[in-house]
């Protein structure tokens, strides 16, 4: 928790230099929890963390972006390039990695029972997609023409065996 700890405060006083309160938002589970599990540390280092928790993951980089927040903590490098560059905005960079939340699937049954015409649902951003579409290679539900690419879409689906 110390090496996490200190992450964040790294992170956090290269956006807020001299300014002892900082506001960043946060997606609720785990990245907002995490902030208040480690706020009394930054309250006794001097800072008082005023945690903004946004349901989605477009406001708070909309809010970095116009400076409604010195920081932001919810996403990996690939989803804040593609977001950046969608949107035009050249303002916003990473500062450090954070962890990638595991991804898997949630079958009311087991992989056999699904059928031709069952719907599977992925994410909608092109990253966390990427990352769905990979898994569902990786278990041969999916054939996919590259593997091997980071950022895979729907397009690169070769071969849907459940149609």
């Amino acid at each position: 928790m110390k090496k996490l700890f200190l992450v964040v405060l790294v992170i956090l006083s290269l956006t807020v230099i001299g300014n002892e309160r900082i506001r960043i938002g946060a997606t609720p589970v785990p990245h907002a929890e995490i902030l208040e599990f480690i706020k009394a540390e930054f309250e006794e280092k001097g800072y008082v963390l005023d945690i903004i928790v946004f349901n989605d993951y477009v406001l708070p980089n909309l809010a970095l972006s116009s400076g409604d927040l010195q920081a932001n903590y919810f996403q990996h490098a690939p989803y804040l390039e593609s977001f950046c560059e969608q949107r035009g905005i050249q303002n916003l960079i990473s500062v450090g990695a954070i962890h990638v939340e595991p991804m898997g699937f949630y079958l009311k049954k087991t992989f056999e029972t699904l059928t031709t015409g069952d719907i599977i649902v992925i994410p909608n951003d092109p990253t966390n997609g990427g990352r769905a579409l990979l898994l569902l290679h990786n278990n041969d539900l999916i054939t996919l023409s590259n593997p091997e690419s980071l950022n895979p879409t729907i397009r690169d689906i070769i071969e849907n065996p459940l149609g």
